[in-house]
């Protein structure tokens, strides 16, 4: 019996929703389908959609911010740095209360390593030099107004860090939460097909669902077209296959590869092939799958990478 299990990948799980939208735009007057309709499938589809986008865009958002994080614990250090080897002078070598006071923790003269540590040390210096006018040094900007700057500067980009994190935490509670009730309403559209189509209607393809019954082989897919894109980029493109649920893509780059070799499973009939070799020449070729196995591939295609 065939089964129509939803797919994990989130990419391939919405491509599917299209698929059964799709096919309730064709037959869901005919079928009667009330409960799971096109207008409710689509809502669901949308707020999982808009819930992904929302936290990889919070997640992307991390990347600078993080980015500027480093950048100031860069620059703390190498302060702590000078900063050390200008109290030397007035302190001595060894560790002792001065240096405590000084904010220096763990009863050590050396630089701390973590992120805590350096905003913790940075924000007493400030107040040590204050206290210390004679042990600044302005020229190498070993100064209280120093210290205060990086400790505020270093504080921000620190909070801005922890924002993100929560707000990508936030975005991906969102996320989840949309995605379960759109695969309930998946799961509940195939629930409801079933009790409105025979196990071996060949319309279960049309909501890209295999047959219960039992899947028939799909067609083998015609007319693969490649075109170079912009530099190492393909684009592939073919007929739809009957009773095909999905479609197996693979490419050969003349010279180099000896056999096909597989690139990735595809929902649609096309699909956007990059990191090839400028200049090279690469074949591809297509199969169509579902429950029942997979077609023989199609006739080969060329082109030359762009």
């Amino acid at each position: 019996m065939a089964s129509n299990e939803l797919p994990k990948p989130l990419d391939e799980l919405f491509a599917l929703c299209d698929r059964m939208i799709a096919g309730l735009n064709t037959y869901q007057v005919a079928l009667d389908v009330k409960q799971n309709t096109k207008p409710v499938m689509e809502a669901a589809q949308g707020a999982g959609e808009t819930g992904s986008f929302n936290y990889d865009d919070a997640v992307a958002n991390k990347t600078p911010l993080q980015a500027a994080q480093d950048a100031q614990f860069a620059l703390v250090k190498a302060f702590l740095a000078d900063t050390r080897g200008v109290l030397v002078h007035f302190l001595g070598g060894t560790y002792t209360q001065q240096w405590g006071a000084a904010g220096f923790p763990d009863n050590s003269t050396a630089v701390p390593q973590t992120i805590d540590k350096c905003l913790a040390l940075a924000g007493q210096l400030k107040l040590y030099f204050t206290a210390h006018p004679t042990q600044e040094n302005a020229p190498l900007n070993v100064t209280a107004a120093r210290a205060d700057a990086l400790h505020t500067s270093f504080d921000t980009a620190i909070a801005a860090v922890d924002n993100g994190d929560t707000v990508a935490g936030q975005k991906k509670v969102l996320r989840d939460t949309a995605v379960t009730a759109l695969r309930k309403r998946m799961t509940g559209l195939i629930h409801e097909l079933e009790q409105l189509m025979a196990g071996d209607d060949d319309r279960w393809y049309a909501f890209g669902l295999n047959p219960p019954a039992g899947a028939t082989m799909p067609d083998v897919p015609t007319g693969l077209a490649l075109i170079a894109g912009p530099p190492t980029i393909v684009l592939a493109s073919w007929t739809v296959a009957a009773r095909a649920a999905r479609y197996r893509l693979f490419k050969q780059v003349v010279g180099v590869d000896p056999v096909f070799v597989f690139v990735d499973l595809f929902y649609d009939t096309s699909a956007t092939v990059s990191g090839l070799p400028t200049g090279a020449t690469v074949k591809m070729r297509v199969t169509s799958v579902n429950d029942a196995g997979e077609s023989a591939p199609s006739a080969d295609a060329q082109v030359v990478v762009g």
